[in-house]
């Protein structure tokens, strides 16, 4: 595949096609993981990392008996791609803001904090080009079934008020 991006995008990338391709375009997740040739072939010894809320998300083949033995239809969806580290949540998108706000943190720059408006900005495109909620199977501003402007905005909000009031001094 043709690959456009830096070397952590390109990385991100190779690793999601070869999962991909390792499926055999059948399965709902892949089959390497961290410890995996092909993912040593493709990367070295780098840290690997996934994000996930249901068991089908690429990393989430750590927590892949669990899955499918406590999620509903678990058996059927649980992916076996394995990262190194894992972040398990309620909302996938959750798990995205977290990693960015501490990125931001180790930064310093609280200017790379999670914004509500570029959030809510990137759902309207994506819904104007069609998508829809993987819960309610809705082309409409929800994540997992709960609306933007009431769940997510104010998650985000709370979040970008952490890591701004740990950047930016306060005035006593």
């Amino acid at each position: 595949p043709e690959l456009s991006g830096g070397p952590a995008i390109d990385a991100v990338f190779r690793y999601a096609h070869a999962a991909w391709e390792d499926a055999d375009h059948e399965a709902l997740g892949g089959r390497l993981d961290a410890d995996d040739e092909t993912t040593k072939r493709l990367f070295g010894e780098v840290a690997t990392g996934g994000i996930g809320d249901g068991g089908n998300e690429l990393g989430m083949g750590r927590y892949h008996d669990i899955i499918v033995g406590h999620v509903p239809n678990g058996a059927l969806l649980a992916t076996t791609t394995r990262t190194a580290h894992v972040i398990a949540c309620g909302v996938s998108n959750w798990g995205g803001y977290l990693l960015a706000d501490v990125m931001a943190l180790l930064a310093r720059d609280a200017a790379l904090a999670v914004r509500p408006q570029a959030q809510r900005d990137l759902l309207a495109k994506i819904v104007g080009w069609g998508a829809v909620d993987g819960v309610t199977k809705q082309n409409a501003p929800s994540i997992d079934g709960m609306p933007f402007e009431t769940v997510h905005q104010q998650l985000i909000q709370e979040m970008e008020g952490i890591v701004t009031s740990e950047l930016i001094p306060q005035n006593n």
